[in-house]
């Protein structure tokens, strides 16, 4: 059924297929509402809204976000008035194609119809109103939008009343995990002191973990020394994934006591989030603790559990960055956390050591300056060293695939952290074409970085310090039928050099560099890397 030719329904028609109320919450700034269950379909020329489930959008200004749920058994339609009618000649009405892939606003006079979208299936719906217009996303990436012009904002919010309503273009529909966030100027006011939460992020000042209380013997005098380590810089790249955390290099707190502090520079288009976990990792059985930190949406929260990687907010359209420091203080059972000086969370959490940091933005792209992890305890002491001298970490298996050009780009990008700036890889490879891996600090090409070229196909290997051209002319000796290698590099005491099939076949010596990542690529074709080992060297000063 085509979308441009659905009319709506009166309020008579729609009584027949009347279903449960919403409920909503006190979450300050989010409020979350019980199912929609969608009785009559629209199977016919009309939209058969739930005029009994109505949702007035609790927030005082005009920007807000409403987030749903659906199955992808169905196309789910909303309506979103001014006044309390779905059928209101200005109302912004929507398609999410869960079932035939079809995103889109609907027309009007003041909606012209967008580009519709091909996805189907399952997934999140949200619709952002701010001063820009409305704007349609399907999990986080934006699909439709109607600007602000288009919409005729003048004669839509003459109250700043919003209502909503839900239809489905098939009978027995379940609209899930409805919550509305109000952000703005003019919307929920952000906290301006210390927000203390629980593990369901609701207002406690007492919050505390599930589980016995434990109580440590040690205390602050009982501090042995005190030292800390650097956090270097990194960039972490969400526009693809929201909040997607670089799962193979953590912020690695080598703290015994459980007792920590930590500073770290950022610079974010939207809202921050850092995942803390214990030794086993992002999933570990004792699961994460997450918190946000609302740089664009002022929600600061925290909670314990597993974690969704869902937008939570309209960061992913801001044009400005923003620059915090953000603190991180963890003794005593309670960790708090502030934002250029301002405590903004509190939060008891027991039988929890925190071993481990993730750190990445809700959605575009977060820069990390620096910073440092602070151990309370004996930990960098001479007699006790916590951190090991290697660390080495066993990586999934790969297949990079490049069409005449190198390709280095997010989805093949390493970014790794260790102790001192020492450090190795390893792999078996199958390509067809000569390997590049592209080493670099944060800075990329604009800063000091080395391009290694394996010669698989053309026996021409080096380590080089600035990128390697490659000419039409000369692609075809870089290529050829699949080969097999063994590959390696390591960069200790300022010197870089490669391997292959266990033998040196290159070097070249640096100074004063630290690299934070690399990309590898083949020049054409693909290459598939198996047994990938990276490890970090020399952590300790003076080990072996």
């Amino acid at each position: 059924m085509l979308f441009n030719r659905i009319t709506k329904l009166a309020l008579g028609v729609v009584a027949i297929c009347s279903s449960s109320v919403f409920a909503q919450s006190d979450a300050e700034c989010s409020f979350d509402y019980s199912s929609v269950d969608v009785q009559c379909g629209s199977t016919s020329p009309v939209i058969v809204y739930e005029y009994d489930q109505v949702i007035k959008v609790p927030c005082s200004g005009t920007s807000f976000q409403l987030d749903f749920d659906i199955d992808g058994t169905a196309n789910v339609l909303f309506s979103i008035s001014s006044v309390n009618d779905p059928d209101s000649p200005v109302a912004v009405v929507g398609r999410a194609g869960g079932l035939s892939g079809d995103w889109q606003f609907s027309p009007s006079s003041n909606a012209p119809v967008s580009a519709s979208e091909s996805s189907s299936g399952a997934a999140t719906v949200s619709v952002v109103f701010d001063s820009e217009g409305a704007h349609l996303l399907r999990d986080g990436e934006q699909v439709a939008t109607v600007s602000s012009g288009d919409l005729g904002f003048a004669a839509f919010n003459p109250s700043n009343d919003y209502y909503i309503f839900f239809a489905a273009e098939s009978s027995q529909v379940t609209i899930s995990n409805i919550e509305i966030y109000c952000f703005g100027s003019d919307g929920c006011q952000p906290p301006s002191s210390s927000t203390a939460l629980s593990e369901d992020s609701s207002d406690s000042s007492n919050s505390s973990d599930s589980g016995s209380e434990e109580t440590s013997g040690e205390t602050s005098e009982s501090v042995g020394c005190s030292e800390s380590s650097s956090i270097s810089p990194v960039s972490v790249d969400s526009t693809s994934k929201a909040k997607n955390y670089n799962l193979s290099s953590p912020l690695m707190v080598p703290c015994s006591s459980g007792s920590f502090s930590s500073s770290i520079q950022v610079n974010s288009d939207s809202d921050l989030f850092i995942a803390f976990a214990d030794a086993g990792g992002y999933y570990s059985a004792s699961g994460l603790v997450e918190a946000q930190i609302g740089l664009f949406s002022g929600r600061n929260t925290i909670k314990r559990g597993r974690m969704s990687s869902k937008r939570s907010e309209s960061s992913y359209i801001n044009k400005r960055f923003v620059a915090s420091v953000i603190d991180i203080s963890f003794s005593d059972s309670v960790l708090t956390i502030s934002r250029d000086g301002t405590v903004i969370i509190n939060y008891s959490l027991k039988n929890f050591n925190i071993s481990q940091m993730f750190i990445a933005s809700n959605s575009g792209v977060l820069s990390v300056y620096g910073g440092s992890v602070t151990c309370q305890s004996a930990d960098f002491c001479t007699g006790n060293p916590p951190i090991p001298c290697n660390n080495a970490r066993i990586l999934p298996d790969q297949t990079y695939v490049a069409a005449a050009a190198k390709v280095y780009n997010a989805t093949n990008n390493f970014v790794f952290n260790c102790y001192g700036t020492d450090f190795s890889f390893s792999a078996d490879v199958t390509t067809t074409s000569d390997i590049y891996v592209f080493i670099a600090t944060a800075d990329g090409f604009n800063g000091v970085f080395s391009e290694i070229r394996y010669g698989i196909q053309s026996g021409v290997n080096v380590v080089n310090n600035v990128s390697n051209f490659v000419s039409a002319a000369n692609l075809n000796a870089q290529t050829g039928p699949a080969k097999s290698v063994s590959i390696g590099f390591r960069y200790v005491s300022g010197t870089l050099s490669m391997t292959i099939n266990g033998s040196q076949v290159g070097s070249r010596v640096f100074s004063n560099w630290s690299p934070i990542r690399f990309n590898i690529s083949p020049l054409s074709g693909y290459a598939t890397l198996t047994k990938r080992q990276f490890t970090c060297l020399n952590q300790v000063q003076g080990c072996s």
